[in-house]
């Protein structure tokens, strides 16, 4: 009895001893640690940043400006420890991590150290990066208002804008440069989804090439992972589009005779617009949305004294679009594929809802001059 008793304390120890050693994360597990300064908060949350959203995971109570959190991660993600709308820092968890965080309980954005993943400290450098371009943006809007009732707003506000796109573009080639030295890392994603404001640094259109190294490097380090797949499946429905794309400027190239369009008018009646005669004609494949706030609209409104423009709509409501054009483009020849950018017209010519309006200059035989989103570039005398 007495050696049954020494043997279960010895197992007791051993166990207890064991536990006690468990100073790593599973397999399966991820630990934070965090250290705050100046906190007058009771608890954090953490939250998952998932292809359908932000889900909530967990909350941890703050002790003596310290918290913990041990969480089961599978795969590498994204998350934010938040305490506020407006006061949170993103991070990347990894099966395994062991991450320490040190930071303003005020300013969780910006800690002062961040230890047990190179990940992190690649998305710590992704954010302030963006930071030093609001900075930017703030001291050049300050500059505008104090100039905008005075008679050199119009210099300075050519002096502002010019600014404005160096900065961003110079940000765009950091990123751009950003995606190349750090192949294997999931934060490429949100260096190629970074926006300022509501504007987007790159589009999957017009930056389809940087989108496929992204998808490339993913596939390659994280061929499972949700966030990779998911963006895998956007770039795939990209590449649809932009094969489509490359088909067209084939069937557009200069000299090539202008596709068969045939589409009824306001009246009804099916008109084929290849017999319409002129000089010049200009095919303005549009929507009413899209000359919203568009400064398109008023370098088309002065185009009738130099050739024939031909509006092909998408609306799919025929009668606001009779109602629109009896009061705006009257000048145009117009016709109307109620199908939308659903519609065989719209496949044929690639317009989608990020290229429209697209623009067509056509001879007087029919034959392609030019073609593309840009209108003056469309319009202009060579």
């Amino acid at each position: 009895m007495k050696k049954s008793f020494f043997g279960w304390l010895l197992l007791l120890t051993v166990v207890v001893a064991v536990t006690s050693c468990n100073t790593s994360p599973k397999a399966d597990e991820a630990w934070i640690e965090g250290t705050l300064t100046g906190s007058s908060f009771s608890q954090i949350v953490l939250e998952e940043l998932t292809p359908d959203g932000i889900q909530k995971i967990d909350s941890a109570k703050i002790i003596h400006n310290k918290f913990k959190f041990k969480v089961r991660v599978q795969e590498p993600g994204f998350y934010f420890l938040r305490f506020s709308t407006n006061n949170f820092i993103s991070i990347v968890l990894e099966p395994g991590n062991k991450l320490s965080i040190k930071a303003p309980a005020d300013s969780l954005g910006y800690p002062t150290e961040i230890t047990g993943s190179p990940e992190n400290q690649l998305l710590l450098e992704l954010n302030h990066k963006l930071d030093g371009c609001y900075k930017t943006t703030d001291s050049l809007s300050k500059i505008f208002k104090a100039y905008q009732d005075t008679e050199q707003f119009d210099s300075v506000k050519t002096t502002i804008d010019s600014a404005y796109y160096r900065m961003f573009y110079a940000h765009k080639s950091w990123l751009e440069n950003y995606i190349g030295q750090h192949p294997a890392s999931l934060t490429t994603i949100v260096a190629f989804y970074q926006t300022l404001g509501r504007r987007s640094f790159f589009s999957a259109d017009e930056d389809y090439e940087t989108m496929k190294v992204v998808d490339r490097n993913l596939m390659k380090s994280f061929p499972k992972n949700k966030h990779a797949v998911n963006f895998h499946a956007l770039f795939l429905n990209q590449k649809v589009l932009a094969d489509q794309a490359v088909k067209v400027d084939s069937m557009l190239n200069s000299g090539n005779p202008m596709p068969t369009v045939c589409l009824p008018n306001s009246n009804g009646k099916t008109v084929d617009v290849a017999q319409i005669q002129a000089p010049r004609k200009l095919l303005v494949f549009w929507e009413i949305k899209s000359m919203v706030d568009n400064p398109d609209k008023a370098e088309l409104d002065q185009l009738m004294h130099r050739m024939r423009v031909v509006g092909i709509s998408f609306d799919e409501d025929l009668e606001i679009w009779k109602s629109y054009i009896k009061k705006e483009f009257v000048d145009f020849t117009h016709v109307i594929d109620v199908h939308g950018l659903q519609g065989e017209v719209a496949h044929q010519f690639n317009i989608t809802a990020t290229n429209i309006p697209y623009y067509v200059l056509l001879d007087g035989k029919n034959r392609v001059v030019r073609h593309g989103k840009n209108l003056k570039t469309v319009i202009a005398q060579k």
